[in-house]
């Protein structure tokens, strides 16, 4: 980066995107900051990258969740198993020898 150049141009996306993720020396980090606070475009710039960045991370967390969700939401989609489904045979196989049991006492009688 040049240093005596900032106060005759606005700062390079390169310059921005170092500055953001923190890639400079702080010598640079301080020109490139004193260079913000007397450009206000250039400051834009910079808070726009950083919402950028937010949005990016947000995206990312709410498509993680998303896959999360999905997953438990399929886990829980599945209602009858085969277990189940024995389960609610024997069932009904114990009801109708009560009712056939019922019915054979009471004829019985």
């Amino acid at each position: 980066m040049e240093n005596n150049s900032l106060k005759n141009r606005h700062l390079k996306r390169e310059e921005i995107f170092d500055y953001h993720n923190q890639k400079l020396t702080p010598a640079e980090m301080h020109l490139i900051e004193m260079h913000l606070q007397e450009c206000s475009l250039c400051d834009e710039a910079m808070n726009g990258v950083s919402k950028m960045d937010d949005s990016l991370k947000t995206i990312n967390i709410m498509r993680d969740l998303r896959k999360k969700g999905r997953l438990k939401f399929y886990k829980k989609r599945k209602i009858f198993t085969l277990l189940d489904f024995n389960s609610l045979l024997i069932i009904l196989f114990l009801i109708g020898m009560l009712i056939f049991l019922a019915f054979f006492i009471f004829k019985l009688k």
